[in-house]
């Protein structure tokens, strides 16, 4: 089947990823593959495509990853697959061909790897690059002033095992809340604060978050700050978020304090010499080289933020994303100015992580 244009592969993907467990069927490397229709499968046996799972339609990563997408060239293509979910994403990672990388939080791995919901995750995962942080935002009524007036109040967390719900929990429980958490869609929740169904919600993205930008003063709902604790895991930190955000949700010249959790591209630990090490390879050399376009102006702001060789605390770099970050920092082809600044980087990696454990 020939498929023409990045959109139609994506809402094939989109489908077929929803198509549940009965759409797949096993093969010969022990991931899944599609048997309703072959185009993951046909793509990803290509060594020049790379399918990427992310978040849902509307978010920061699924934005990001399109624009990376636009940037692959010498016959490399990047899929962007909108996902159902961080722990599902992981799933597909693990099982379903076509998938070959994913966007996750560092507090969903963590949480995967404390709860055991992906077999052998210390053999079987790697990241490839630190990305940008993603903010808590903490939407409410305009009559609540603080974090502390949502104890016993209806707040949206989003559905079970989403990486908002984790981090949701982990924040709440740090400030000695107790809330009545609902489950429903981000996007419904906004309807559901608005008609006072419920009293907050809270989404983890990076901002600005698009479906957040096109809220009115005259909606009534204004962003609460989040103090930042000392009791939290280190991979969360502290953020900021200005009214230059969310124009609709706060004051002119308005900043509130939240926290943020790091997002990270991660990937199946393929073997060297294999297929899939060889396109994470390439794309990891495409990404590491083109890093100073992708943080130039229209592209998203989050952009500017990444630093590729910054280590992700607790997780090993794939063996592919190494070799392509060391053969980008030698390269003479990506300029002077660049390539001091990406062997400076790497040096400073070398210096603090940890030594690789045998495969």
């Amino acid at each position: 089947m020939q498929w023409k244009g990045l959109t139609a592969v994506v809402a094939v993907c989109c489908l077929a990823l929803a198509a549940g467990g009965s759409a797949f069927a096993q093969s010969a490397d022990g991931k899944e593959t599609l048997s309703v229709a072959t185009t993951i499968s046909n793509v990803s046996e290509r060594a020049n495509t790379i399918g990427i799972v992310t978040d849902e339609a509307g978010s920061t990563s699924l934005q990001l990853t399109s624009e990376l997408a636009s940037m692959a060239s010498d016959g490399l293509r990047i899929v962007p697959i909108a996902g159902l979910g961080p722990l599902q994403n992981l799933n597909d990672l693990m099982h379903l061909k076509g998938v070959d990388a994913a966007i996750v939080q560092a507090d969903v791995l963590d949480y995967a790897r404390r709860n055991g919901l992906v077999e052998d995750i210390d053999q079987r995962l790697r990241f490839v690059a630190r990305l940008h942080n993603r903010e808590f935002h903490l939407i409410a009524r305009s009559e609540l002033t603080d974090i502390a007036g949502l104890n016993g109040k209806r707040v949206n967390i989003g559905p079970a095992g989403s990486g908002t719900a984790i981090t949701a929990a982990a924040i709440f429980e740090a400030a000695g809340l107790r809330v009545t958490p609902t489950r429903h869609p981000h996007q419904a929740a906004l309807h559901l604060i608005k008609t006072g169904q419920i009293d907050a919600m809270v989404y983890v993205g990076g901002k600005p978050v698009p479906f957040l930008q096109h809220l009115d003063p005259a909606d009534g709902l204004k962003l609460l700050q989040v103090p930042f604790s000392t009791t939290l895991p280190s991979h969360y930190r502290p953020g900021q978020i200005g009214h230059r955000d969310y124009r609709g949700l706060m004051p002119v010249n308005g900043t509130i304090e939240t926290v943020s959790v790091g997002a990270a591209i991660v990937a199946f630990n393929w073997p060297a010499r294999s297929r899939g090490y060889d396109r994470l390879k390439r794309f990891s050399q495409m990404l590491f080289g083109n890093i100073a376009t992708l943080q130039a102006k229209p592209r998203h702001d989050k952009w500017q933020s990444v630093n590729l060789a910054a280590v992700l605390p607790g997780w090993q770099r794939h063996a592919a994303a190494q070799q392509g970050l060391e053969q980008t920092a030698s390269t003479k082809s990506a300029g002077g100015d660049e390539i001091d600044r990406l062997r400076a980087s790497f040096k400073a990696v070398l210096h603090t992580r940890p030594a690789k454990t045998e495969q």
